[in-house]
Formats: C-alpha cells, sequence, structure tokens
C-alpha cells in the first residue's frame, strides 16, 4: 500500500456566502480578495505541512495544479515540488497534476527532468488535460482539448526516452528539434499518474498506457464505476489491472468520535463544496469535451455539492468524517471492494489552520495510517 498526503492549498477568506451569491468560483472571482501577505504565510505553512509528512511516515505528498481558481490556487505544481525537494530526502513528490495545455510540451519535459535529476528520481508525473474554465482561459476549444493532451504527452515520452534530436509534427505542435537537457534520472522515464474525474476517455487512455489513475470527489459507488470501466480497459488491452495502478481519493477529519469529526469537519467541508467547488456546469465540463451522459451526471454532482448535507457525504463516502476506528472501517472496507494499492488523503481543507491541520495529519499517521499498511 502506498500512501501519500494531499494538499489543495486553499484560499481561505472567500467573502461570507460566496457561494450563495456567485455562480462559479472560477475564472471570475476578483484577486482584489486575495491578500498577498497572508498568501506567503498559507504557502510556508503549506510546505511546512508537506515537508513534515516524511517524518510522519508517508511515501509521498501530493498537490494540484489549477488556474485562476481559489480553490487549488497553484498555478505552477513543478515550483512546489522544487521548494519540497531540498528539504526532504525519501518523500516521493507527485504534483497531480500538470494542466498540459497550459504548457509547452518540450519546456515541461525539461523541467521535469531537471527536478527529476536534482530530487535523485522522487518526482511523479501527474498529468490532466485541465477542466472547461481552463480551456476558456487559455483559448482553447474544447473539443480539442483531447487529441491536443494526446499530441503533448507524446512528445513528453519521447523527449524523456530519446537519446538522439527528433523533429515533431503534429496537428497542434510542429518542432524541428527536440533534444532535451538534462534527461531524466528515473528510467525509462518519471512514473506518470492520471488524476481523473471519471471521464471514460481518460480512463481508457490511462489502461493503454498502464498508467495508474486516482480517483476521488466521489461516493464510493461511483469511483467503483470508474475502477470497473478502467479494468475493462485494461483486459481489452490484455492484461489485469495491478492493485499498483488503482489509486484512491479521500477527504478525511478525525476526531475522537464520529460526532465530534463530524461538528468539526462539517464547516470545512461546506466551504470547500459550497464555496471554493462553486462552478457552472461549463466551467468543469464544456460542451464537445465530454459525451453527454458524463454532462448529464455532472450537473447531478454540482446540486449535490450546492444542496446535500454533509452528513449524507459522510454516509456515502464522499467524505470520511470521524474517530479513527471508523476511518480505518471504511478504508479497510473500501479496499476489500476497489482493492485499491494507492491511498491518497486529503488532511487540510477549508478553513483549517496550521494547528489544526498538522493535528490531523498526525492522527492519521499515527492512528489509522499503520491498519492500512496492513491491507497490503
Amino acid at each position: 500500500m502506498q500512501i501519500y498526503a494531499m494538499h489543495w492549498m486553499p484560499w481561505m477568506d472567500l467573502p461570507e456566502n460566496f457561494g450563495k451569491n456567485h455562480d462559479s468560483a472560477m475564472l471570475n472571482v476578483p484577486n482584489s480578495y486575495y491578500d498577498p501577505v497572508k498568501g506567503g504565510d498559507l504557502f510556508n505553512e503549506w510546505l511546512d505541512l508537506l515537508e513534515y509528512c516524511e517524518e510522519l511516515g508517508f511515501d509521498g505528498v501530493c498537490y494540484n495544479e489549477h488556474r485562476q481558481w481559489p480553490h487549488a490556487h497553484v498555478p505552477a505544481v513543478n515550483i512546489i515540488s522544487a521548494a519540497l525537494m531540498r528539504r526532504t530526502k525519501k518523500l516521493k513528490l507527485a504534483p497531480i497534476g500538470h494542466v498540459l495545455p497550459s504548457y509547452h510540451p518540450v519546456q515541461l519535459a525539461e523541467e521535469i527532468a531537471m527536478l527529476d535529476v536534482i530530487s535523485r528520481g522522487r518526482i511523479i508525473v501527474g498529468v490532466a488535460k485541465g477542466i472547461g474554465a481552463e480551456f476558456y482561459a487559455r483559448n482553447i476549444t474544447p473539443a480539442d482539448a483531447r487529441e491536443m493532451f494526446d499530441e503533448q504527452m507524446d512528445i513528453l515520452i519521447r523527449a524523456w526516452t530519446e537519446r538522439e534530436p527528433f523533429a515533431y509534427d503534429g496537428k497542434f505542435y510542429q518542432l524541428p528539434a527536440v533534444n532535451i537537457w538534462p534527461r531524466p534520472l528515473t528510467q525509462p522515464h518519471p512514473p506518470v499518474w492520471v488524476p481523473t474525474i471519471g471521464t471514460p476517455g481518460t480512463s481508457k487512455w490511462a489502461a493503454k498506457h498502464r498508467y495508474p489513475i486516482i480517483k476521488g470527489f466521489d461516493s464510493d459507488a461511483g469511483i467503483g464505476r470508474v475502477f470497473d470501466f478502467y479494468r475493462k480497459c485494461a483486459e481489452e488491452y490484455g492484461y489485469q489491472v495491478p492493485p499498483e495502478q488503482i489509486g484512491l481519493s479521500k477527504h478525511v477529519y478525525i476526531a475522537d468520535t464520529d460526532a465530534e469529526a463530524e461538528k468539526r469537519g462539517t464547516p470545512h467541508f461546506e466551504y470547500t463544496l459550497r464555496d471554493l467547488m462553486k462552478a457552472t456546469p461549463e466551467h468543469f465540463f464544456p460542451p464537445g469535451n465530454v459525451p453527454v451522459p458524463m454532462w448529464e451526471r455532472a450537473l447531478g454532482m454540482l446540486k449535490d455539492w450546492d444542496e446535500l448535507p454533509m452528513s449524507e457525504f459522510n454516509k456515502r463516502g464522499d467524505l470520511l468524517m470521524g474517530s479513527p476506528e471508523t476511518v480505518i472501517e471504511h478504508l479497510s472496507e473500501s479496499h476489500r471492494k476497489l482493492d485499491y494499492g494507492i491511498i491518497v488523503v486529503t488532511l487540510s481543507m477549508g478553513k483549517m489552520g496550521y494547528a489544526e491541520s498538522k493535528q490531523n495529519f498526525e492522527r492519521f499517521a499515527r492512528e489509522v495510517m499503520p491498519a492500512l499498511r496492513k491491507l497490503g
């Protein structure tokens, strides 16, 4: 079992009742709401927490990249990786993920190769094609995003693995000479992970290349459907998916009792879902980028985020609020059903400050993680 701690690095001070007064927290939230002085304090506290994960015994840490969105206001995950790697020695560094359409693929290949060399092989490369708001901000036609992503991945892998300069002539990229210096330490290239919201095309592509998928923000039943489809795709490509290609992502809040955990965790989850993740459907899933059934599911998901009580999310397994015993029981049962070999736990969310977050990290590491290690 590989156990990773995740931090989304959310902005904590949106105006009160932001979600009730705005259609979306993406793209058009004025950055006048942002305080750079407080932001500097927060970034350093978040880095301290992630560095502390090495002492706590996590296998690695994850962090996310999005643009023009207070929920994950890290527009360049490679900067986070660089900040972490000089103050850690063993921790795997797993940005999940790079929003590929926002990058030039050769520059990204160079940056990741450099990070892999400096960290002595500790980089994991999360890749994503992004969401609707990011396509709009970069003037990308949503229907082109999948093809663009495929070309970018082709260039990345070739740049990392080929030992002679090559030219690339694609629909979106025409490159007369690709020849990166440095090249990665990890051979044949750094590991690739694929965070997914569950789109069939992403699962099929990841299965084809045998890349692990990471799925969260859903009930166990919904996550199970994504994993089942991924496994089915793998069978069509002639292999059985091992547990180490299945990644479960969960938001977890721990207290002495279930009631206390729900009381203390609910305001942080409400702020996350009702305010930070408030979005119009097209900001998440623009027409032309996902199939119609996925669009219909997205409408239901956004409605749930707006209306369902947090206790219902807890009951369904979207979120986990409970005692250490309850969290262990749930994650053990999820392991029995889903057979995951990677778990990514978000232990700081919403408006949790440093002290509260640190306690949640510590309780998970000391009271839950040993039981998960025994699962496999």
